[in-house]
């Protein structure tokens, strides 16, 4: 009877384990293009975080900056007065200069400037953090990783979304994002904009009110033209303009009194204008691609230290060109 029971029960364990073997679940493919071409994540050979449209919605993920607080050994290190210092794998240069080891690219755009390195991401695709040096396939400025972000595209299905938040200190938010088709199966377009404004909380005793109100506004423009099945065109435009008031700086250690006596408003009115053109054409199995871009960083800012009897005032602008030109071949024979 014994022996009976212990068949009986290495039988049921032997079924059940083949019950579960036939009722796999297969993972959706995710398809990224760090080594330039469309690729399954599972075979590309280069350590990265991957965000896509569903977790960068689930995570909030609207700036730059939020991208770090959920991607290991990432850091935007927020320097004041819209300067962020970059940090992959402990790799960054602590000083606010023109060149940066870790590079994002946003449609093509290359971004290196500390000033305008938290750009705003709205109907963004997916987002790609490619960790270690990629200087190989992105040139110089990705020493120690590339932040990779793709836009969505538009297509024939109209799509739209309105979003209100509001918050303390006076906090509000509006966003907006729509695209579609304008001639079906031809011609598409995509536009998001969005506002942001925030009360501050720091109060200035010499000139009243509070110094570091927060406010900047947003506004992109996708334009994508399929005139044959060989050929796409597209041009994609964005501009972020801050009008904010001082940085937040106060001169008192104690958060219960958080005030400046500073007897000048600083502000900061910089403001950062992108442009990208991509042309694609498929020439039987090889893939030919442009893209052209072109960005300009405009400081504005004057910022107040009253404790240390300091002003910094910064007018500058910062223009950056580049040109790509790629011809790929995603066929098993280059592939191994």
């Amino acid at each position: 009877m014994k022996n009976k029971i212990i068949l009986s029960m290495a039988t049921a364990v032997i079924l059940t384990n083949n019950a579960y073997a036939n009722d796999t679940t297969q993972l959706d493919t995710v398809t990224v293009t760090a080594n330039k071409i469309e690729e399954n994540l599972q075979k590309v050979p280069v350590s990265m975080t991957v965000f896509d449209e569903y977790s960068i919605e689930d995570r909030k993920i609207e700036s730059v900056q939020d991208i770090a607080p959920h991607t290991p050994n990432f850091l935007l290190d927020d320097k004041t007065g819209g300067v962020f210092m970059p940090t992959i794998r402990g790799v960054s240069n602590p000083f606010p200069t023109l060149s940066q080891p870790v590079s994002v690219i946003i449609d093509g755009i290359p971004v290196s400037h500390s000033q305008g390195f938290n750009e705003t991401l709205m109907d963004i695709e997916r987002i790609e953090v490619l960790k270690g040096p990629q200087g190989t396939l992105y040139g110089k400025e990705a020493e120690a990783g590339v932040v990779n972000i793709i836009s969505k595209k538009p297509d024939n299905e109209t799509r739209g979304k309105i979003g209100v938040e509001l918050g303390e200190d006076n906090k509000k938010q509006y966003t907006l994002s729509t695209s579609g088709p304008i001639v079906q199966d031809k011609f598409y377009v995509g536009i998001a904009a969005k506002h942001y404004e925030k009360d501050g909380f720091i109060k200035n005793t010499t000139l009243g009110g509070y110094s570091n109100d927060k406010e900047h506004n947003y506004g992109k423009i996708n334009l994508r033209y399929t005139p044959s099945d060989d050929l796409e065109i597209s041009l994609i435009s964005s501009i972020l303009k801050y009008d904010n008031g001082d940085i937040d700086f106060v001169d008192t250690t104690t958060l219960e009194n958080r005030s400046t006596n500073a007897n000048e408003q600083g502000y900061d009115k910089s403001s950062t204008t992108a442009h990208a053109l991509k042309v694609s054409y498929d020439i039987n199995d090889y893939l030919l691609e442009s893209i052209t871009s072109y960005r300009k960083v405009k400081t504005d800012a004057l910022q107040i230290y009253p404790t240390f009897n300091f002003n910094s005032d910064a007018d500058k602008e910062y223009d950056k060109y580049s040109q790509e030109l790629k011809l790929s071949n995603s066929s098993d024979i280059l592939n191994g």
